[in-house]
């Protein structure tokens, strides 16, 4: 697997352990069962994602940031039917444009 779809693991991941906090706003105690192992393979996922062949940490932590953004804009607009403030907009779409900046010009 390369490096992208690592990030999109990792923050398939990431975002439901957000979303489950969110939803369940109880002591994570109660739900060790889930998220200890969630923590372990969201781990797994980032330790492959940077250490892919051919990848530097800041290519990785951008593609990183581009899933979990664009997920969490996701969550929240067809899952928690919240609305989404207009910074997160304009910070997922630097984000999307830095990722291009970054594979077009290298």
């Amino acid at each position: 697997m390369n490096q992208t779809l690592w990030a999109i693991l990792a923050g398939i991941i990431a975002v439901s352990i957000e979303w489950s906090f969110r939803v369940h706003q109880t002591s994570w105690w109660e739900y060790a069962w889930y998220y200890v192992p969630a923590q372990i393979a969201l781990s797994i996922c980032l330790f492959y994602m940077v250490t892919s062949p051919g990848t530097t940490l800041l290519d990785a932590f951008v593609v990183w940031a581009m899933c979990t953004i664009g997920l969490r804009v996701l969550v929240s607009v067809f899952i928690l039917q919240e609305a989404v403030a207009a910074g997160t907009w304009a910070a997922l779409g630097l984000i999307v444009a830095a990722r291009t900046i970054q594979v077009v010009w290298k």
